[in-house]
């Protein structure tokens, strides 16, 4: 992106060197132009530096897998229809809540407070 907004401010200069009248319509399209790609930039920087993390939410994910995974062991050991239905809804859930934990973890709503360690 950076190398194409550079290349856009080349060519605006450039067409803005020729005499009044020539290029009008295309100085003021590439205007546009480079005044969204500028904005894009701006926001994808602003994005970079402002990236958060809620780490408090990395070790729910850690303590709901530390809790699950020897539950879902035990019950792959009777090998009868009660406990594979037990082990599929348990692991149903266990896949939610981690991937709510790790969307939580990696992407925390505006308003969560940043973690010491997040900065």
């Amino acid at each position: 992106m950076a190398a194409d907004l550079t290349r856009n401010l080349d060519l605006l200069e450039k067409l803005r060197g020729y005499e009044a009248g020539t290029w009008d319509a295309e100085v003021h399209q590439l205007d546009v132009l480079v005044r969204i790609q500028l904005a894009a930039a701006a926001a994808r920087q602003k994005t970079y530096v402002e990236q958060r993390r809620s780490w408090s939410n990395l070790g729910a994910v850690l303590m709901v897998l530390s809790i699950a995974l020897p539950l879902l062991w035990l019950l792959t050991l009777p090998g009868s229809w009660w406990s594979w239905v037990i082990f599929t809804l348990l692991l149903i859930l266990t896949l939610i809540l981690c991937g709510i934990g790790l969307h939580q973890t990696f992407r925390p709503p505006a308003d969560a407070p940043l973690d010491a360690a997040a900065a």
